[in-house]
């Protein structure tokens, strides 16, 4: 039963790591992304609610203080963590009243080129959630399950990884 239960587990991660490469081809393949003069985002359209991303991703909510590309450099050296902890990056920048985007590349693709498409505009509708969302806190964590599970003071990463890896979906395999 046991050797039935981790070959499930398994092709289960097999057939979600496919969907996400698939997904990953389809977006650089339609020139999502920052554009080639480093202007503004593509916009992020496969969700339009938080209810999209539910059982799928973690999200951190963050203010946007920094550039887009200050704020890249620091998440480009986390991009297996966050990729490993299924987490996606949402930058609240209410001087633009904008919401970016950022995902993950598998590191096998972290040069240059393919870096610049890492930051997405995200649609109006979701935008406003993520804004209701954290409110007036710093950065928030919303867990698997959509429900907000930590506020921070900043965007601190150890203290983030901490917190997910103490979570139940985590430790029994999410």
């Amino acid at each position: 039963m046991t050797l039935y239960l981790s070959g499930v587990r398994v092709f289960t991660k097999a057939i979600t790591f496919m969907a996400y490469f698939f997904a990953l081809l389809t977006n650089t393949a339609h020139g999502h992304g920052i554009n080639a003069n480093n202007t503004e985002p593509a916009s992020y359209d496969e969700c339009t609610e938080l209810a999209c991303l539910k059982w799928e991703n973690r999200i951190v909510i963050t203010r946007q203080k920094l550039s887009l590309a200050s704020t890249e450099t620091s998440l480009v050296a986390q991009q297996e963590a966050l990729l490993e902890r299924k987490l996606l990056i949402f930058a609240v920048n209410r001087e633009k009243n904008k919401v970016y985007l950022y995902k993950a590349k598998r590191s096998s693709e972290a040069n240059k080129a393919k870096m610049e498409a890492s930051w997405y505009l995200v649609n109006s509708k979701l935008a406003k959630e993520l804004r209701e969302r954290i409110g007036d806190l710093h950065t928030v964590l919303i867990g698997l399950d959509g429900q907000s599970k930590v506020s921070y003071e900043g965007l601190r990463f150890n203290e983030i990884y901490r917190d997910i890896d103490g979570m139940p979906m985590r430790i029994f395999g999410g």
